[in-house]
Formats: structure tokens, sequence, C-alpha cells
């Protein structure tokens, strides 16, 4: 997008710098059956049931201790965990910190996803097509972005819970893929937030894959 420039935080794994809400602009399973016909009085078998969403999972992990630290921060949100499960058309991602390091006020998520797999689409060295944000002042809600003009595609609720925050996207929203994908988890928090304080997978590793 013209006139954007890279963000420093975020290092080599995403093209824009990511926008606060205030400058954002603001499902159907497919069951095929099918019937091979056979001759004389035998019955038909009947090839199983497939679905075009069926249930997949991915997950990254990061040890805990490597967040940076920022003194006007009493802690920074220290990554070690999430994932990503597909069912019936939509996707739950779940993001959690390590015990004493989430604050429901200030800590913020971004789960940046490269929906195609192709890292030479899409926006930053990772590809990216779209991209999730939850916590913070977003307070009850995630926002899922598409990375070509930093737009809001829609919104969902999330459920917080001791050391994270879970969300549930409609497929739909993210250019209604079939939820295979890569994925990134990035940490943040106010007041300092877009500056990433913990990356998951560290930079250099190999993003989770949804399959």
């Amino acid at each position: 997008m013209a006139g954007r420039t890279e963000s420093r935080s975020a290092g080599r794994d995403v093209g824009p710098a990511f926008t606060t809400p205030s400058s954002y602009t603001l499902l159907p399973t497919i069951i095929l059956i099918l019937s091979i016909a056979c001759g004389g009085s035998t019955t038909s078998p009947t090839a199983p049931t497939q679905s075009s969403n069926p249930s997949l999972h991915g997950e990254v992990t990061d040890p805990s201790g490597d967040a940076l630290v920022d003194a006007r921060l009493a802690t920074s949100p220290d990554l070690v965990r999430a994932t990503a499960d597909v069912s019936a058309g939509s996707i739950t991602f779940t993001a959690r910190v390590a015990p004493g390091t989430f604050a429901q006020a200030t800590t913020r998520f971004t789960i940046l996803l490269n929906t195609d797999q192709n890292v030479a689409t899409g926006t930053g060295t990772l590809g990216i097509e779209y991209f999730v944000q939850m916590g913070g002042i977003l307070a009850t809600r995630a926002d899922i972005v598409r990375s070509d003009g930093d737009v809001v595609v829609g919104s969902v609720p999330v459920s917080f819970v001791a050391n994270g925050i879970d969300a549930i996207v409609p497929l739909a929203l993210i250019g209604n893929d079939d939820g295979r994908l890569n994925f990134k988890v990035f940490a943040s928090a106010g007041p300092v937030w877009p500056d990433v304080l913990d990356r998951m997978p560290d930079e250099g590793l190999p993003p989770g894959r949804v399959q």
C-alpha cells in the first residue's frame, strides 16, 4: 500500500505497521455423497461422507522467559503456546502467556495468517493475507484484518482465561479459506503497543501449520 512503512518492532516478519482500531475503515459446509453403481443385483457401495472443512489442528510454542523488557511496563507478556483448530466452518484461536504475565486490560495478541501458505503472496516475508488482533484496548472483541490495506473485515467476541484469550473466527472472514494455513503470534502491551515484546515461534523459525 502506498505510503506504508515497515514496523520497526515487528522485525522482518510483517510488511505493514499495524494500525490502531480508530484508523480502520469501517459459511456453507458442502457434503458430497458419491454412489458407485454396480451391475446385477448387488448393492452399490457408497463413498465416505467428506466435508469441505474437516477438523484441522495447528499449534506453536515458545520457551518462557524470552519476552523483551520495557521499563514502561510492570511485566511483558511472555508467549508460551497458541493453537488453531478448524471445525464446522470456523477456526478457533487460543493464545497463552506464562503465568503472571497476562493483563486483560493491556495484553495484546496479533495472530498473523498466511492463508494460502505461499510466502510469495500477501505482505511481508511471511506472506500474510490476514491477521487477527485481540486484547488490550479491543476489550471483548477480536478484529480480523485484511493485510492488504489494513481493512477490518469483521469482528468476533473473545473469551478471557487465566493466561490468555480465545476467539472463534468464521472461515468466511479470512477469504473463505479451507483452514489450512500458516501462522505466527506476536504479543504486545499498552502503552507501548505496537512494539512487539515477544513472538512465537521466534524469528527465523518456521511458522505453525494448520493441517
